[in-house]
């Protein structure tokens, strides 16, 4: 069987001359590495002689000039030769692990379709015995016919004088490195996805990530990482391909996977058109309100996108949103932080600065006249917002247009996680899914001192100029009414005791007012001063929240005690109340301290809550 080209007639090679040559090329080819397994491969090489000899000779393609017959025969018997004098007991190469059959081909394309090289003809014999012996037949015949058509296409005629033939040691010499190219370069591609797999199950094996209480998870519909809590969401793939799949299963039912438990951790399910958003933790939270914290940030995608971009570009379903939200791992970790240390996103309501009502007033009137500024495209605003730091001290809005709580918070978040607003005044598109999901609104952010901030809501995208003029206004106004003043005084010293109340058993409280979604709860003090223990209170609150909630059989009123406190949750057509005494306070006690507070409450009522929006 010609095997490789059959050198010109010209040509007289000295086969032991030629043994030695193409010994010392391939050895000086190969690392140090691969000097370990000639037995293995002279071991295949005879088991591939024997077998080839087995084989049916397939015709030779190449036609040839008459008479030259005889010539072609003694050529052929003289490559045959040739081929034998290289003895692959001198070749020094490693064959790593079973090489298929696809392997052959490799060589045979990376050699362009020259002869099969040793270590080639090693490896495919080594993988054709672990096939039966008709199917090795037949694939090592279709094989050698196509390497054998190959070389017959390839090979220069003899009877043309004008052709240039390559000597067979350059040929075999060529053949082998790349054989061992190949090789190489396999065992550098199954390292290279070893260490990316080793990574990946470091980055879940680390002692942070494991350990963490609360893991957040957004992905879409087709699998694709959007944002991890902890750790790096591409190294997280696998584990947000089994909550997809776990996801579609269930809605293959005719059914919704909402939440369930697992040993200390409960899972919970929120599955949107487009994406699903998956928190796993070990908190005594209840799956309804770890539901409202992925709906917030639902929300907050929405509020960076708008629900008519998020449809736009799930056209095509494994589309990677991260493209579209550069910033989304800052915004989404803020609010989760603002979310953990603030009890207002759970109660669906904000709030507000103390303030005495005139001041309060003196603030909406000024915010008012300063709206009123003129522009051909829009000639009112629709919200004007004055913040300190989370609180709020005014809004003003559009006749018939309200403010839902959670546009306030993401408006909160916004101003928090975005430190280039303090420096300069700020111009932004932003979306309030609960006003309007599928567009923008456009925000004039301007911090008036280091925490009051002014922000006014428009329609018009181009009324920057506009708005800019009526913050000097407003600007002016406060300052003639010396409000600002009065507002940074109260958020200095605006944090209320318990002992302006009046009521000594009571140690901390939540108060709500449901029509108007806002709060108000004074700052907490000694025995809940450390950060531990005023969580473990929240922990309490969120207990009581869960109980007087819940879907089935929900409580109008809850007493619990504990080592750390007795706790009251309390809920009424108009209000929500939720207290914490001394462990050891009785039931009747605490019902009376909390009617203290409720007397007090209604007696500071318009200085706690801003309960007279103007509008315009």
């Amino acid at each position: 069987i010609p095997l490789c080209c059959i050198p010109p007639e010209s040509e007289e090679v000295d086969p032991a001359s030629l043994k030695s040559q193409q010994t010392r090329r391939a050895v000086s080819l190969l690392p140090e590495e691969l000097m370990d397994s000639s037995e293995q491969l002279q071991q295949a090489g005879d088991e591939l002689d024997d077998r080839s000899d087995s084989l049916p000779q397939p015709p030779l393609e190449a036609p040839t000039r008459p008479g030259r017959a005889a010539a072609a025969d003694e050529d052929e018997d003289k490559q045959l030769a040739l081929l034998k004098t290289i003895d692959v007991e001198d070749i020094h190469t490693e064959v790593a692990g079973k090489t298929s059959r696809g392997a052959i081909r490799r060589i045979a394309r990376a050699s362009s379709c020259e002869a099969p090289t040793p270590a080639a003809l090693a490896a495919a014999a080594e993988a054709a015995s672990e096939d039966d012996e008709d199917d090795e037949d037949k694939e090592a015949n279709d094989e050698l016919g196509t390497a054998t058509a190959a070389a017959e296409t390839d090979k220069p005629s003899a009877s043309d004088p004008g052709s240039n033939s390559r000597p067979a040691a350059a040929v075999a010499e060529d053949s082998i490195a790349a054989g061992v190219t190949a090789l190489l370069l396999n065992e550098a591609e199954q390292q290279q996805q070893q260490k990316q797999q080793q990574d990946d199950v470091e980055e879940t094996l680390t002692a942070e990530w494991r350990t963490a209480d609360r893991h957040v998870f957004v992905m879409s519909r087709s699998g694709k990482p959007i944002f991890s809590r902890h750790g790096n969401e591409e190294k997280l793939v696998t584990h947000m391909g089994v909550m997809t799949a776990l996801v579609s299963v269930v809605e293959d039912s005719d059914d919704q996977v909402h939440w369930f438990e697992s040993a200390d951790r409960r899972f919970v399910f929120l599955a949107k058109e487009f994406l699903i958003l998956v928190c796993i933790c070990r908190s005594a939270e209840s799956p309804t309100q770890l539901l409202l914290q992925l709906n917030y940030l639902y929300n907050q995608i929405l509020s960076l996108l708008t629900f008519t971009v998020l449809k736009r570009a799930f056209r095509k379903s494994n589309y990677d949103l991260r493209h579209l939200l550069p910033d989304a791992d800052r915004f989404l970790t803020g609010l989760l932080q603002f979310m953990e240390r603030d009890i207002g996103p759970l109660l669906g309501a904000v709030q507000c600065l103390p303030l005495p009502k005139s001041t309060r007033d003196a603030v909406g009137d000024a915010i008012c006249s300063g709206a009123r500024v003129k522009n051909r495209r829009n000639p009112d605003l629709v919200f004007g917002i004055l913040l300190s730091g989370t609180k709020l001290v005014s809004l003003v809005h559009m006749k018939r247009q309200y403010l839902h709580p959670l546009d306030m918070h993401l408006i909160i978040n916004l101003i928090n996680c975005t430190e280039s607003f303090k420096t300069s005044q700020a111009w932004t598109p932003i979306c309030l899914p609960k006003f309007d999901a599928s567009g923008n609104l456009y925000a004039y952010v301007c911090f008036l001192d280091e925490e009051l901030c002014l922000v006014l809501l428009t329609v018009d995208g181009n009324s920057f100029d506009a708005l800019a003029e009526a913050k000097n206004k407003i600007l002016e106004k406060l300052q003639k009414a010396n409000c600002l003043a009065q507002i940074r005084e109260s958020a200095v010293a605006g944090q209320w005791t318990l002992a302006q109340t009046g009521a000594e058993e009571v140690r901390h409280f939540v108060y709500k007012i449901k029509l108007a979604g806002q709060y108000f709860s004074p700052q907490m003090g000694d025995p809940f001063g450390q950060p531990e223990d005023q969580q473990r209170v929240m922990a309490l609150y969120q207990r009581m929240h869960a109980l007087l909630h819940r879907r089935t059989r929900p409580l109008k009123l809850v007493y619990h005690t504990n080592q750390l406190a007795s706790v009251m949750g309390w809920i009424t057509e108009e209000f929500e109340l939720y207290a914490a005494f001394s462990p050891l306070a009785s039931k009747r006690s605490a019902i009376q301290s909390v009617n203290r507070v409720l007397k007090w409450l209604g007696r500071e009522r318009d200085r706690l809550f801003c309960l007279s929006s103007p509008s315009f």
